[in-house]
């Protein structure tokens, strides 16, 4: 309903023209109700200014805090509305929405689409209902969309788990194709899998931008082209692809299948021969070490346990290198163990290679 106000400068029946301004009145209003004497009186807020908050809460995703003060200034101080009355309005209002009829359109389809948001907020209900304020950070909360092609629900979660799932009360009695990106609680529900085209094409782009997989790019653009195709179809009314169209697609689909198969196999040999190539070269690279430090020992007139002790020592490096893990050099098993039977020799065997040893010095 509109106030109709007339601002004249024209005489009665003297021709004129109307121009128009379009404006808002914002009043405070305070309705005194007038009863006989009993239960002790009340305060409460009415229909329209629950709407506004519930609206400009949901809608316009205005948080508590500043929607509270958001009245407070409309009102020129007048109305001062509190987080928690705020929240009540925004719980009253959920619980009184009967979505019985858009949940029922969404499981007698054959199609659902379901994909999770993340958003970040200062405040949010947690497992009891009871509304939780953040200090000095914020939290982690969930917008998660159930749609087809004649309906769409959102629920907020504080977690995207599967109990979340279970709670929004949808997918359990779910019969049909569940379209999503591949989060594995998804699986859990539904009877058969679809993946979401507007992932698949995100994903596709990623690959072509950052990987520069001129592949993806390729298969991205079909995939595009075919969804236009498809939109001019609905469009027109048109209820199926033509068939030669169809075949076309069919053939072209499988051609960059096989041309991502076989882009897959040489990417799998070039990380082999890259692979080999690495370790070939810290082979070269620890020879040459030893041969050198070899060399170092026996011009410096060591004996040969200084040999031994910086053997074990690269050992030890080099298995922490690969596992990141340290090791013991003394739970270094070797292939046979060392009893009594396998004791040095010492005698007259060992003297000529003493010898040999000091000849060498």
């Amino acid at each position: 309903m509109a106030e109709h106000i007339i601002k004249s400068d024209v005489s009665d029946g003297e021709p004129y023209v109307s121009d128009w301004t379009i404006d808002l009145k914002i009043v405070t209003v305070f309705t005194e109700h007038r009863r006989k004497a009993g239960k002790p009186p009340k305060i409460e807020y009415g229909p329209q200014l629950k709407a506004i908050a519930v609206y400009l809460c949901m809608i316009g995703l205005i948080a508590y805090k500043r929607l509270s003060a958001f009245f407070r200034e409309l009102s020129h101080n007048l109305i001062t509305v509190s987080k928690g009355t705020l929240a009540e309005f925004i719980r009253s209002s959920a619980d009184a929405v009967d979505l019985s009829e858009q949940v029922q359109d969404l499981l007698n389809g054959k199609v659902m689409h379901v994909d999770d948001t993340s958003v970040r907020t200062s405040e949010r209900p947690n497992a009891k209902g009871v509304l939780e304020t953040a200090k000095k950070t914020t939290f982690n909360a969930y917008i998660r969309t159930y749609s087809n092609k004649t309906t769409t629900i959102l629920t907020a979660n504080p977690n995207k788990t599967k109990e979340s799932v279970v709670t929004d009360n949808i997918l359990p009695w779910f019969r049909g194709i569940l379209s999503h990106d591949h989060e594995s609680k998804f699986y859990n529900f539904g009877d058969l899998h679809a993946t979401c085209g507007a992932h698949l094409t995100r994903e596709l782009k990623g690959l072509s931008e950052l990987k520069m997989l001129k592949w993806a790019a390729k298969v991205r653009q079909f995939f595009l082209e075919m969804n236009t195709h498809k939109n001019e179809d609905v469009y027109n009314n048109r209820s199926a692809c033509e068939p030669d169209l169809l075949c076309r697609f069919e053939a072209r689909y499988d051609e960059l299948l096989l041309e991502g198969n076989l882009l897959q196999s040489r990417e799998k040999k070039q990380a082999a021969f890259e692979k080999a190539k690495r370790d070939l070269t810290a082979v070269s690279k620890n020879v040459d070490t030893v041969k050198l430090k070899l060399f170092e020992i026996l011009q410096s007139g060591s004996d040969d346990t200084a040999f031994s002790s910086w053997a074990k020592g690269q050992i030890n490096e080099n298995d922490n290198h690969d596992n990141g893990n340290p090791v013991n050099p003394d739970s270094v098993k070797t292939e046979k163990p060392i009893t009594q039977n396998h004791q040095p020799h010492t005698g007259q065997n060992h003297q000529p290679q003493q010898q040999n040893q000091n000849q060498r010095r």
